[in-house]
């Protein structure tokens, strides 16, 4: 029997040219179409300014089923900021159809529940149920509560439903919204809301390092309070969508999925951990060779203890901090080696400088990101510092699953806890 076609309709709200764009959404979209060829995806992604076609070409391999749409997005400010994009999706979705929707992130996660809600069957303003009550009404208001409410299969729930009927009118008046005919699964294209991370709590951390002030404070804590707002709307969700079970949130770690529970108010059982998106382990054979030439290339002895640190060298990513304990490691252990993996190749030879680790037991340079996961290799351990904040620990960090992906040891200061082995 052939495989029944699927079409999958991803929305992104952080655009093409995000960091992780390549390894975290457009390679387990290519993964899962070479697995299951019945599959087919379209991208949604709304930008700030359009890409270039060049960035668009080096972002997002050629395929006969892989589709990119770009859409126009305004700058984040409360939900009614993203009603320019919700009409753009509506109509988007019109044309495109899914049998799956999947939103990365709370934004694009608010505008896809907002549009398939939207989408929801509904069964006129009067149902036969309350037909049949017509012919009862007197000049007087009636209840209608206890008697529908115990009928599940017309109304979900009843705040203050009354029937008005005049003496000298043939129809009474229903002051009352209309009345929503219970939805079933197959009404309701499955959704599945990636959460990476805590907006609000990201945006907080970035604002507080840009030390503003005045209205800019005040603009970032509102930003910041209208993200937590949303996030709570999506991660908390209770709607029709949810009731059907068609819902889904894919969180990164447990100690994520914990914290939408928890501040939230998640339900559990719709949260799963994300597997698809993790850096495939290379085969030891092909390590082993890795480590082999590359140590060779840098003049590191085969028998020496080798320290990686891959990244740049901004302050979130703690790179003097590595740097100091790297000199540490290297006063401690007469064997230890010390490898810079990163783009700023010039502050860290000053910060290399600074922290008195000899030269000859260092090596710092810059590498294409295509033979990155070569040069880690190398190593025997790697580090991974950051800062006591609940955006690090609810994190699953990309450089976490590179260093994995070759069976290096990790080096780390219990804040991220996918690595912690005890709670801080």
């Amino acid at each position: 029997m052939e495989d029944q076609f699927r079409h999958v309709v991803m929305v992104i709200y952080d655009g093409v040219e995000n960091s992780v764009f390549e390894s975290q959404v457009v390679a387990p979209l290519l993964v899962e179409l070479a697995d299951d060829l019945a599959l087919e995806v379209t991208l949604i992604s709304f930008e700030r300014a359009l890409p270039s076609a060049a960035v668009l070409c080096k972002k997002i391999p050629a395929h006969d089923r892989l589709h990119l749409v770009l859409a126009r997005r305004l700058p984040f400010f409360g939900t009614v900021s993203l009603w320019p994009a919700l009409w753009q999706l509506i109509k988007i979705l019109k044309l495109t159809g899914a049998t799956q929707l999947r939103a990365r992130g709370p934004l694009a996660g608010w505008l896809v529940l907002r549009v398939v809600e939207r989408s929801v069957p509904y069964n006129g303003f009067f149902s036969k149920l309350v037909g049949e009550f017509i012919a009862a009404c007197t000049s007087r208001y009636i209840s209608l509560r206890e008697t529908l409410e115990t009928d599940g299969k017309w109304l979900f729930k009843l705040r203050s439903l009354r029937v008005f009927c005049s003496q000298n009118k043939t129809y009474p008046e229903v002051r009352t919204r209309y009345f929503r005919k219970k939805p079933v699964a197959k009404d309701i294209p499955p959704v599945l809301v990636q959460a990476r991370g805590l907006a609000a709590e990201e945006y907080r951390y970035a604002a507080h390092r840009g030390g503003r002030r005045g209205l800019r404070r005040l603009k970032d804590w509102l930003t910041q309070k209208f993200l937590h707002e949303l996030e709570a709307s999506v991660y908390g969700y209770r709607g029709v969508i949810a009731r059907c079970g068609q819902f889904t949130i894919e969180a990164v770690s447990e100690a994520l999925q914990e914290h939408l529970v928890k501040v939230f108010k998640a339900k559990q059982a719709v949260i799963t951990i994300a597997t698809k998106d993790i850096t495939p382990m290379v085969a030891r054979e092909q390590v082993e060779a890795w480590r082999l030439a590359k140590r060779s290339e840098l003049c590191i002895p085969i028998d020496a203890r080798v320290y990686v640190y891959s990244g740049s060298f901004k302050p979130w990513q703690c790179a003097q901090e590595t740097v100091a304990e790297a000199a540490t490691i290297l006063h401690r252990e007469s064997d230890a080696f010390f490898l810079a993996l990163t783009t700023d190749v010039a502050d860290f030879e000053q910060a290399v400088q600074a922290s008195g680790i000899d030269a000859v037991r260092c090596r710092v340079l810059r590498v294409a990101s295509a033979e990155l996961t070569q040069y880690l290799a190398a190593a025997d351990a790697g580090f991974l510092l950051r800062e006591a904040d609940v955006i690090n620990w609810v994190s699953r960090p990309t450089k976490m699953l590179e260093y994995q992906a070759v069976e290096l040891e990790i080096v780390h200061n219990n804040t991220v806890g996918c690595l912690a082995r005890a709670k801080p």
